[in-house]
């Protein structure tokens, strides 16, 4: 069980790639109506995997590597005429969702560090 300070440097973490993931998609969005655009998306999760496994392992959090990346998608199925890949319902859909981790993570931050003052600083 990941707990104390090594919990909320991974939801830190994940909080700092999903507002990168939030700007990544506004990207997308505001190139909906560019001729040849090819959307972006963003690898996370597979790397943060790997810092806490080695957490895990070793009992050091090394989030250096833990950092997310935008890629381009190029795909030669494009739906649009203009060779544009962006899908302006999914990239909404996106949005919403990324918006939906990011309170949680955020909660669960908040509740977390409530909890350590409790526990540090006792019951007021």
């Amino acid at each position: 069980m990941i707990t104390g300070t090594a919990l909320n440097d991974i939801l830190g973490s994940a909080m700092q790639a999903a507002a990168f993931r939030d700007r990544v998609y506004a990207h997308n969005i505001a190139n909906n109506d560019t001729p040849k655009f090819k959307k972006y998306e963003v690898s996370f999760e597979e790397s943060l995997r790997t810092a806490v496994d080695g957490y895990k392992r070793t009992g050091v959090l090394d989030l250096s590597r833990a950092t997310p990346v935008a890629h381009r998608v190029h795909t030669n199925l494009s739906t649009r005429i203009d060779g544009n890949n962006v899908d302006i319902n999914e990239e909404s859909a996106l949005v919403y969702r990324n918006s939906i981790i990011y309170d949680m993570l955020a909660n669960s931050y908040m509740a977390n560090k409530q909890l350590h003052s409790i526990v540090y600083n006792g019951i007021n």
